[in-house]
């Protein structure tokens, strides 16, 4: 889990408002941290990671 302890994947049409109701319900730290894309392998650019 990269330290996150949950995470939730929704649609992108769907991310602005799930992060608000998130932020509204809970007192947790709510962010978007990245995006699911077709094809293989994980991608982490602000930590230079690159795993294929």
């Amino acid at each position: 889990n990269m330290g996150m302890g949950l995470t939730v994947i929704v649609e992108e049409e769907d991310a602005s408002e799930t992060i608000k109701i998130l932020q509204t319900y809970s007192d947790a730290t709510v962010r978007r941290v990245g995006t699911v894309q077709k094809g293989a392998g994980v991608e982490v650019p602000s930590l230079k990671l690159r795993y294929h």
